[in-house]
């Protein structure tokens, strides 16, 4: 269990699996993300997305969300893999090069 990297440094030996076992399943992600700035420049980007999430559920505010689930007024859309793959962007075609002049 874990990454492969993780599983190399003794974490198979949580899950009661034997060291030298020729199988192994690897669950996780491991990886590294060089500094991409400050996360002052990333707070817009975030508050707008959270904005946005609000307004998708009909609400204004993290306290109007938390109550309306506390006071079972919270409504959220369950829907199978196929309504997900069908909301997705799916049939675009791309098309290089630009048939008109700027």
């Amino acid at each position: 269990m874990g990454s492969k990297e993780a599983m190399d440094k003794g974490s198979s030996t949580r899950y009661l699996m034997n060291a030298k076992e020729t199988i192994r399943v690897e669950q996780g992600v491991s990886g590294a993300v060089i500094d991409k700035g400050s996360l002052y420049q990333f707070l817009p980007h975030l508050h707008m997305c959270l904005r946005q999430a609000l307004q998708d559920v009909g609400m204004t505010s993290l306290h109007e969300l938390h109550m309306a689930g506390i006071d079972g007024n919270l409504r959220l859309e369950k829907r199978t893999a196929a309504a997900q793959a069908e909301g997705r962007v799916h049939t675009v075609q791309h098309v290089q090069g630009s048939t008109y002049s700027r």
